[in-house]
């Protein structure tokens, strides 16, 4: 190991040291060995019960220190004395890592006893071998690589740098291999299964209810009649669209072959629908005097009272789930006394 001799006068003493540089591959101990002799400041070896205090700064003079160890009294014999750094407080190599990295230099400063510290603070040098570290033998393991500033491989180990230069220019085209088809295998056995049981049949939807039905009837002068020309059940259904086609008109309407039109005459007549409930007694859908769906027809026209007409009528009513019904016509004829006529109802019924 070379020695450097350094006087440094400070106080009532002069020290004499020598420095070795700390080993930065992994697994390798953080330790640096402080050696030297102490003179008092009339050049005699010092003797005696002494104590170190070894820091290191980052700046030759001034500033924080970045790590501090306080040895325990030595007995110097003709001032000479060997210290091992970082056996008390260690040695991180994150501190010289940092240094190494920012180009900045490190310096030990001594001091003895309660004394002010030496001056000047030692630099931290590099050891000889340390010159020609330009090469690893062996794994490494760094956290990043980076070339002239920029990251090629990340901290997970993956390829950041440039894609250009890694993969080489695309080589010729190989000769078309010769191949021949081969004949055509033997078919195979027919697999064996059984056909799987038919399944549960899904529920049925409610039914829709449509019904059709006629009827005829006689109405007179002043008396209301009727006639049910269609009955059904209600089944699911909540509401059903009643139409009726009525007609006093032979050729439409299937009349006793002893009818042949209308029998006497009427200056006017409504017509509404008529409806039954199970085998009651059937009720007008709706009222008189011109509520819908009542249909009123102005027969004055003809002052022979003997013409045919017809037309519909349409209206939707509420009904109970599986119950009977029965739909049809109701006439009111107004005007002279001992109107007779017959009237034709054909009725359908459209449910849901």
């Amino acid at each position: 190991m070379t020695r450097r001799r350094l006087f440094v006068g400070l106080g009532t003493v002069t020290v004499l040291v020598s420095f070795e540089a700390p080993a930065s591959a992994v697994d390798v101990p953080l330790f640096m060995t402080e050696q030297g002799r102490l003179f008092d400041s009339n050049s005699n070896p010092v003797s005696g019960s002494t104590t170190f205090t070894f820091r290191i700064y980052g700046a030759a003079t001034g500033g924080t220190y970045m790590w501090q160890e306080i040895e325990a009294p030595i007995n110097l014999d003709s001032g000479f004395f060997s210290e091992v750094l970082g056996q008390v407080t260690p040695l991180t190599s994150v501190m010289f890592q940092t240094a190494a990295l920012t180009g900045t230099p490190l310096y030990l400063g001594i001091t003895i006893n309660s004394d002010p510290e030496l001056s000047p603070r030692q630099p931290l040098t590099t050891v000889p071998f340390a010159f020609v570290a330009s090469n690893v033998v062996g794994d490494i393991s760094p956290h990043s690589i980076s070339i002239g500033g920029q990251e090629i491989v990340n901290e997970d180990g993956g390829w950041v740098g440039p894609s250009s230069g890694l993969q080489g220019p695309v080589g010729p085209t190989g000769p078309v291999g010769t191949s021949v088809v081969g004949p055509t295998g033997p078919t195979g056995p027919a697999g064996v299964g059984t056909v799987g049981a038919t399944g549960p049949t899904g529920p049925q939807g409610p039914p829709g209810v449509m019904a059709f039905g006629q009827t005829y009837f006689e109405a007179t002068y002043d008396q209301n009649s009727y006639g049910i020309a269609v009955t059904f059940n209600s089944g699911n259904a909540s509401n059903c669209l009643i139409t009726s086609t009525v007609s006093t008109d032979p050729t439409v309407a299937p009349y006793p072959t002893s009818i042949t039109g209308p029998l006497g005459g009427t200056d006017f007549i409504e017509v509404t629908g008529e409806e039954q409930v199970g085998t009651g007694t059937p009720s007008i859908v709706s009222g008189l005097n011109g509520v819908t769906p009542w249909v009123y027809k102005d027969l004055s026209l003809d002052e022979n009272r003997d013409y045919y007409w017809n037309f519909n009528v349409s209206y939707v009513v509420a009904v109970s789930a599986n119950t009977a019904y029965g739909f049809g016509c109701y006439v009111y004829p107004e005007g002279d006394t001992g109107t007779e006529v017959y009237v034709y109802c054909y009725t359908t019924a459209t449910c849901f």
